[in-house]
Order: structure tokens, then C-alpha cells, then sequence
């Protein structure tokens, strides 16, 4: 339901991808806008109430493959779907293809981009690192479309720094809802930590994100004016 209301979507109009087996669970969603010809996929983040895709998160251990090596349980879960999205994609000939995912979700769909060619245009909300640093160098000489939105003091985005690279274009949400092309200073992160240093979950929840792109978009409006 909430997929639906964020996308103007029917519930009859939106395909479900679910593939869970053992501590295996990962969700999908599609959906085919007729009206300009564009297909949307969605990657579901972790849920809090489920152990098994903390674990599956845990699953930090490279994985290597030709193209460098990955997060082995982003790995896996993105190869459970991959023979899905790409059956949507087909489907669609010619349509613009957007991605997007949060969390988890988001390293997901870098994973489809990187090794299973997906070509779309993807934003991330909150995406942990995921490529290894010859995997991240083979997703930027590719040319992929990929945009990470970060809020500043969200903590999962800087998690494994020591074994995993982002890639992609990276924008920035501050705390007063600018968007930034870079990286928060030091600084500001360990302001806002010092206020509030327990707030690092509800710092990158999707809410959190939604309600700094709405205030980013309020003042561009502003600022048109």
C-alpha cells in the first residue's frame, strides 16, 4: 500500500517480487506506468522485525567474482531477484527504467546494476557499502545512472568503510534540508551527534529521508521565487 500511494499506482497494476528461502528473504516491487512509458522497481530495505535479514546483513565476507569483490549477502539476495527484474524489463521495450531502494535495498540495486546489467536510473536512500574497491571501479568506468542520497548523520552509509566502497554520484541532505553535491564535514556530523547521540536509527529511516527532500524541495521553491 504505501509503494502504491508513493508511486499513483492501482494495487492491480504493481507485480510483488518475493523470494525467500532458509534465512533467505528479499522483496521486490514493480510497476508499469503506462501513461509515459516507465518502469519502476523497487528494492525493500531491512524490516526491523526480522532477525534473518539482520543476519543475511552480517554477511559481510567478500564475495569474489570477475568483476572484484562484493558484500556476499547483498550478493545473494540481489541474484534471487535478478531473473525477475529483468523479466520486467523486458517487458518493457524501449520505457525509461527508474530503481530505487533504501538501506539495504539500495545496495541491492547497485548489485543489479554492477552484475546483472540493469540499466536505469537509480536513487538510493541510505545505502551501505557493498563493492570492493576493483568492483567500485568497474560500476564508475561503466557509466551507470546511480545518485546516493545520504542524510549527513546517517550512520549505515559509513558502516565497513574498511572493506567496501560506494560508487555512484553522492548527494548530501544536511540538517537544515540542503541537498550538497560532496560530503558533511566532521564537524557538522559531530554536532548533531552531540545533541543527540542515540539518533542514529531515526536518522536513516525513510521517513527521515522523505522529510529532508520535501524541506530541500520547499526551499527550491522558495528560492524560484
Amino acid at each position: 500500500a504505501t509503494f502504491c500511494a508513493m508511486v499513483g499506482a492501482e494495487p492491480e497494476d504493481v507485480e510483488f517480487i518475493e523470494y525467500t528461502i532458509g534465512d533467505l528473504d528479499v522483496q521486490a516491487y514493480t510497476h508499469k506506468r503506462y501513461e509515459d512509458e516507465t518502469l519502476i522497481i523497487a528494492v525493500r530495505g531491512s524490516e526491523t522485525a526480522k532477525w534473518d535479514d539482520w543476519l543475511n546483513n552480517l554477511r559481510f565476507a567478500g564475495k569474489r567474482l570477475p568483476g572484484g569483490s562484493v558484500h556476499r549477502g547483498f550478493y545473494a539476495e540481489a541474484s534471487a531477484i535478478a531473473t525477475n527484474v529483468a523479466r520486467a524489463v523486458r517487458e518493457c521495450p524501449g520505457w525509461e527504467v527508474l530503481a530505487t531502494g533504501h538501506s539495504k535495498g539500495g545496495a541491492i540495486v547497485t548489485l543489479l546494476q554492477h552484475l546483472y546489467g540493469l540499466e536505469a536510473t537509480a536513487h538510493t536512500f541510505g545505502e551501505p557499502r557493498s563493492l570492493g574497491a576493483r568492483a567500485r571501479g568497474e560500476f564508475q568506468r561503466s557509466g551507470h545512472s546511480h545518485v546516493r542520497w545520504v542524510n549527513t548523520t546517517d550512520p549505515v552509509p559509513k558502516l565497513l568503510w574498511w572493506r567496501y566502497r560506494h560508487a555512484g554520484l553522492l548527494v548530501y541532505l544536511d540538517r537544515d534540508g540542503n541537498w550538497n553535491r560532496g560530503y558533511a564535514s566532521p564537524w557538522d556530523m559531530l554536532a548533531v551527534f552531540l545533541r543527540n547521540p542515540f539518533g542514529g536509527v531515526p536518522r536513516h529511516s525513510m521517513s527521515a529521508y522523505r522529510a529532508l527532500i520535501d524541506g530541500g524541495l520547499a526551499q527550491l521553491k522558495v528560492n524560484k521565487n
